[in-house]
């Protein structure tokens, strides 16, 4: 009689958790864009740029942001990466802008510039960013990637 007492009570715990977690945590992933990257001034040899990133919080509660880490590809080669744990909480149904420190890879910055040079009909260039978004609960991370074209030379 008390194993399965014991036995009833486990299997309502597991059940019960299993629903506290999947639903009432859920977020829908954030909307994530790039609206400016500029060089700041730097005491080491990689030069670092400033990101700024809109995220906007399509979730009706708060997102607790603890930490992110990112990256900027350019033809598929990492060239700027950064992580960070000073960011804000965004409010539920809000937006906020947030500055990232982000540092070049100098490496693949000259794989890029290599790969540049090489193409002579090149116009555009593919981009993509990464990031993920750590909101410090029993949740996984918030992944997003944003990608597109950028067009150089003249238009």
């Amino acid at each position: 009689m008390r194993y399965r007492l014991c036995s009833l009570i486990v299997m309502a715990l597991i059940v019960l958790q299993g629903c506290a977690v999947t639903h009432p945590f859920h977020y829908d992933k954030p909307d994530v864009s790039v609206t400016s990257v500029r060089l700041v001034n730097s005491d080491s040899l990689a030069p670092q740029f400033e990101i700024t990133l809109f995220i906007s919080n399509p979730n009706d509660k708060a997102l607790p942001l603890k930490g992110i880490a990112y990256s900027v590809n350019l033809e598929n080669f990492k060239v700027l990466s950064g992580v960070t744990n000073q960011l804000p909480t965004i409010n539920a149904y809000a937006q906020e802008e947030i500055k990232l420190l982000a540092t070049a890879n100098l490496l693949s910055g000259l794989r890029l510039i290599t790969k540049l040079l090489q193409t002579d009909t090149l116009s555009q260039v593919e981009y993509s960013l990464d990031a993920k978004l750590d909101i410090g609960t029993l949740l996984p991370a918030i992944y997003v990637n944003e990608t597109g074209k950028l067009t150089i030379g003249p238009s």
